[in-house]
């Protein structure tokens, strides 16, 4: 980690998520979206993550079914540069991708975060203190491995254990 970085890369992420669970699991190689939420060491086939120009960007391995349910998606284009398909994003997107790939996905942290930030701007908050908010509690979630509905009070604690000590963080007082 450099320096007093409020934010741990992905390799930093998965490797305290690998020691908290005493795991070591492939499916928290770097090439992982946004941390690790495999369950039981089970290989999560669809991620998604939050692309450019407000596109959700899917990526699947090549398989018939996991591309029959993505035909089914209005609006999708697939990206054969980058080898990836991509959709509008809208305000319903991400549940019924869900509902689509069942418990076989890995959604990346942002999406959580979309009604924090509107929030914040509907409050009038500064772009400059949106985005620490942003960047801190997208740090959380995957710090937290978990969904923000999952989270509970000894995970915030085990949060700020991590930034004080480990970390090396003064606590807000």
């Amino acid at each position: 980690m450099e320096g007093n970085s409020l934010i741990m890369t992905l390799e930093e992420s998965a490797k305290y998520k690998m020691a908290r669970e005493g795991l070591f699991a492939s499916t928290c190689a770097v090439g992982m979206a946004d941390g690790c939420s495999a369950q039981a060491g089970k290989i999560p086939a669809v991620k998604i993550e939050f692309g450019k120009n407000d596109k959700v960007i899917i990526r699947i391995p090549y398989d018939q079914e996991l591309i029959r349910k993505i035909k089914m998606i209005s609006g999708r284009r697939w990206n054969p540069k980058e080898k990836y398909w991509e959709v509008p994003y809208s305000e319903g997107i991400i549940s019924k991708l869900q509902n689509l790939f069942d418990e076989n996905i890995l959604i990346g942290s942002y999406f959580y975060l979309i009604p924090l930030q509107n929030e914040l701007s509907i409050r009038k908050y500064s772009r400059r203190t949106i985005k620490s908010y942003m960047r801190i509690n997208r740090h959380f979630l995957l710090f937290s491995g978990k969904k923000p509905e999952e989270i509970e009070n000894k995970d915030i604690k085990e949060y700020l254990y991590y930034m004080v000590e480990k970390r090396r963080l003064q606590p807000l007082l």
